[in-house]
């Protein structure tokens, strides 16, 4: 590792070891909820400062991906199929190339399953733990965490991943205008 490699890696380990001393000692503010949805119910950034809602259980230890943005999800509990568990809450982020490979193999070539399994592995903590994959049934299990939030949650979560991992119309129009053009090769 070069010189600047380590001094970046440094910076960034400060900037988290920052931001959870403020997350410990409750100077993060919480984001209004217009900040992460606009009237249309399209997700828009946030600011990279903000740091996440006071809500949201963080688990211990628990690494977000640098410069990416992070969502805070809490389902009420009268949403869920167990509403005496309380609210539930789960951290999200959008997939990588690696995820999508993940979840496409539990989708076994399924198309039915494919956007339930997107929209699964985008769940990174549930209620305050890591998303546990190994297909127990514990309380951060990503299994029970899907039967027990039902149905109306499940496609929220959908609905989420659609949104954040396909093109809006305007967006579309903009890449076709814009960004696409063909020439003769000959």
């Amino acid at each position: 590792m070069s010189d600047d490699q380590e001094l970046e890696q440094l910076g960034r380990e400060d900037r988290k070891a920052k931001f959870y001393d403020k997350l410990k000692e409750g100077e993060l503010a919480e984001l209004p909820d217009d900040d992460v949805q606009d009237d249309d119910g399209d997700v828009v950034a946030v600011d990279p400062g903000a740091g996440p809602p006071e809500w949201a259980q963080i688990p211990e230890g628990f690494v977000m991906p640098d410069g990416w943005v992070v969502y805070f999800i809490r389902f009420r509990a009268a949403w869920t199929n167990t509403p005496r568990k309380g609210d539930r809450q789960c951290i999200l982020w959008n997939l990588s190339e690696s995820d999508e490979k993940h979840a496409a193999k539990r989708a076994r070539g399924d198309a039915n399953r494919i956007i339930d399994e997107m929209a699964k592995q985008m769940v990174r903590a549930i209620d305050g733990r890591k998303t546990d994959w190994g297909g127990g049934f514990g309380p951060a299990s990503i299994t029970t965490f899907w039967n027990e939030i039902g149905g109306k949650c499940r496609w929220t979560l959908k609905s989420h991943y659609l949104k954040t991992h396909t093109m809006q119309p305007a967006e579309m129009a903009d890449f076709f205008e814009h960004c696409v053009t063909s020439r003769s090769a000959g």
